[in-house]
């Protein structure tokens, strides 16, 4: 870039300074979000993945408004790995 193009870059942000400095801190904190999530999201899901094995805690659960029939379970036994405990539950606010 030539000179004239910086000058008057420098001139605006002179004249302009509280709006230059309000757009770099927002910039400032978007960076510093992004790098703070891309830094901690491996450690978080680690440290999950653990606590939910020390803890025999469920991966995911299977629900149905339809019920659950014998081939269903059937399907399910068949996956290797997979520990379940068929439970029922119901949602007391519907009478």
């Amino acid at each position: 870039m030539n000179s004239t193009v910086w000058k008057d870059n420098l001139r605006e942000i002179k004249q302009s300074f509280p709006r230059f400095l309000s757009i770099f801190a927002i910039i400032s904190l978007g960076v510093a979000f992004f790098v703070g999530i891309k830094a901690t999201g491996p450690s978080m899901v680690e440290t999950s993945a653990r606590y939910f094995e020390k803890y025999q805690m469920p991966d995911g659960t299977i629900l149905s408004t339809s019920g659950i029939t014998d081939e269903d379970l059937d399907i399910l036994s068949d996956i290797h790995g997979v520990s379940w405990l068929p439970m029922k539950s119901f949602d007391s606010s519907l009478k």
